[in-house]
């Protein structure tokens, strides 16, 4: 979903300031009842109609180090696990992140039976 412009924004605060009714101002900006109250919720607690920064997780930076250091981990042991990379590399990320981030380096294990 795309964020709403700032000046939207601030159209909605003060269409809510003149006392508009909520259902009025859904239909004037074409916005969601919660988009709308967690706006005015924004903006009561910190006085800007700027959106606030992501929350989400933080992404993991696979460097070119740590690349290597996976190469070279699999190269030299092919039946090694991804938990047992993580491991010993003390990877701070859980198994499915690191097997997506082998298929983009076009690594591939063998499957424990």
């Amino acid at each position: 979903m795309k964020a709403i412009p700032i000046e939207t924004r601030k159209n909605i605060i003060e269409a809510k300031r003149r006392g508009e009714k909520i259902d009025d101002i859904i239909k004037w900006f074409n916005v969601g009842r919660r988009t709308i109250f967690n706006l005015l919720k924004t903006y009561k607690e910190t006085g800007s109609c700027i959106p606030l920064p992501f929350r989400g997780r933080k992404s993991i930076i696979f460097t070119d180090e740590i690349n290597e250091r996976i190469k070279l981990k699999v190269k030299e042991n092919p039946s090694i696990t991804q938990e047992e990379i993580i491991e010993e590399l003390s990877l701070g990320v859980t198994q499915p992140a690191l097997c997506k981030h082998m298929k983009k380096l076009g690594l591939t294990l063998k499957k424990r039976l």
